[in-house]
């Protein structure tokens, strides 16, 4: 994993672009993985890119990476995200919804996420979106990866999003769509092909070395044993150049009231992050 090169730059990327000796523009890609609550560290990166003048050209999400990227792609900035996620938790708190005990409001949970979104969201189509994005998620019968980039974007997130436990299935589009992480918890293939520089974050990591062999930890493990073994195998025929994979000390996928302390950890990696990028160009 780590550093992939591809290209001789001799140029910094400026203004969402890099540019080759030949002038010919590169364009850069970003690929925003799931992880929950983990997902509020895409915030920070794409704050240190802005502050390197980096400007992605193209976007894929997988579940809150899939949020981000809409947020982000229709124009808010990353402080403005950052709002609306504070907004959301202290609005559902409001509600007396209990976002960790799932089974308990897993249908009132789903009606909320999709209420607030449809009022927050800065535009309702892929085509209205400032900067392409494709959004990932599974269908339910056929267990295949389904990418969505047209049409309503609504649908789309909240097939990307329905985290099993979390609640059921979304009907879009004549199918049932479950959680994108199941089929592509990093979508950095998807658009490979559609730009020169691919910057992959993956939130998803779960190092269970200092865990108890317990229930819930191997059910833990269990997915971080097949997010690697996916991740690997698309890394054997789809190179990226950076690939960042924090960790962020136990935060569990729902466990939203830690977001500010993951958000501060990711903006502290995110010099080391910025640095990759310049050594890379330089």
């Amino acid at each position: 994993m780590g550093l992939f090169i591809m290209f001789g730059f001799t140029e910094r990327i400026h203004n969402g672009i890099l540019k080759k000796v030949n002038n010919t523009v590169m364009k850069t890609g970003l690929a925003l993985g799931g992880g929950g609550v983990r997902g509020i560290a895409h915030i920070a990166y794409i704050e240190a890119m802005e502050r390197a003048g980096i400007f992605p050209d193209i976007i894929s999400g997988t579940s809150s990476g899939a949020i981000v990227g809409a947020l982000y792609a229709g124009g808010m900035s990353p402080r403005e995200i950052c709002g609306v996620l504070e907004d959301f938790l202290k609005t559902a708190k409001r509600l007396g919804l209990a976002l960790l005990k799932r089974k308990k409001d897993g249908g009132r949970i789903a009606s909320f996420v999709r209420d607030y979104l449809s009022r927050v969201l800065p535009v309702d189509r892929f085509e209205e979106l400032r900067i392409p994005l494709k959004i990932v998620a599974t269908d339910f019968h056929t267990l295949r990866e389904k990418v969505f980039d047209s049409e309503d974007i609504l649908p789309a997130l909240m097939g990307s999003i329905a985290l099993p436990s979390v609640f059921v299935p979304q009907f879009t589009r004549g199918a049932y769509y479950m959680d994108g992480g199941a089929t592509n918890i990093v979508p950095f293939d998807i658009i490979r092909d559609l730009c020169d520089v691919l910057i992959a974050i993956d939130v998803s990591l779960v190092r269970p070395n200092d865990y108890k062999p317990s229930t819930k930890n191997a059910l833990r493990a269990t997915w971080a044993a097949t997010h690697e073994t996916l991740i690997a195998l698309k890394l054997k025929s789809c190179s990226v150049e950076i690939f960042e994979r924090p960790t962020f000390d136990k935060a569990s996928t729902m466990e939203f009231q830690k977001y500010k302390h993951i958000y501060n950890q990711a903006q502290a990696m995110t010099p080391a992050f910025i640095e990759k990028i310049n050594k890379y160009i330089l």
